[in-house]
């Protein structure tokens, strides 16, 4: 019994340092880090990933909001409709992670308003999930930021040589350099 509650607070402890370390070398989402370390490690997504996806897709502004005209709407969007959804809603990508609507509510089942998307911490556990599911669909962390950034036609694209949003992924993958490397020097 004390070997499980040693383990536990051990377990813990790990976590409170993870979040103390990524909150100082990623200040901009420092009030968030709890729910980001515990949203990244739900999903099995490195935490350093998500806050540099965070801070490249908002800038760690957890109330942004885009609107995505372009973004596609295939299918029967009834369910979305009856829920209170509307076009506009299922094109605007929401808070940190800048998860866009029809993502959420079709991708990811997350059957709720568009109110609830933009909430910090079901904000990052849909990115977080998202993150994982890609990775796991494409096998690296580069196609799963090309399909969380541009769908699946990035990564098709990017397949057959032709860059599609390779400066976004450039860029997360500097910013997630630069907070492992801070929170390796700690």
């Amino acid at each position: 019994m004390r070997r499980v509650f040693l383990l536990v607070a051990a377990l813990a402890l790990s976590a409170f340092s993870l979040a103390q370390d990524l909150g100082s070398c990623a200040p901009e989402v420092r009030i968030h880090v709890r729910a980001l370390t515990g949203a990244a490690q739900e999903f099995g997504v490195p935490a350093p990933l998500v806050a540099a996806v965070a801070l490249v897709e908002s800038g760690g502004d957890a109330n942004a909001v885009r609107y995505e005209p372009g973004f596609p709407l295939v299918g029967n969007w009834n369910s979305a409709a009856r829920m209170g959804w509307t076009a506009t809603d299922l094109r605007t990508s929401y808070g940190l992670m800048q998860v866009v609507g029809a993502v959420a509510f079709r991708d990811l089942h997350a059957h709720d308003p568009p109110s609830a998307i933009i909430k910090p911490g079901y904000n990052l556990r849909l990115g977080a999930r998202l993150l994982s599911e890609l990775f796991a669909d494409y096998g690296s962390w580069g196609d799963a930021l090309a399909a969380y950034n541009g769908g699946n036609a990035a990564v098709v694209a990017l397949e057959a040589g032709r860059p599609f949003n390779a400066e976004y992924i450039s860029r997360v993958f500097d910013r997630w350099a630069g907070i492992q490397s801070c929170m390796d020097g700690r």
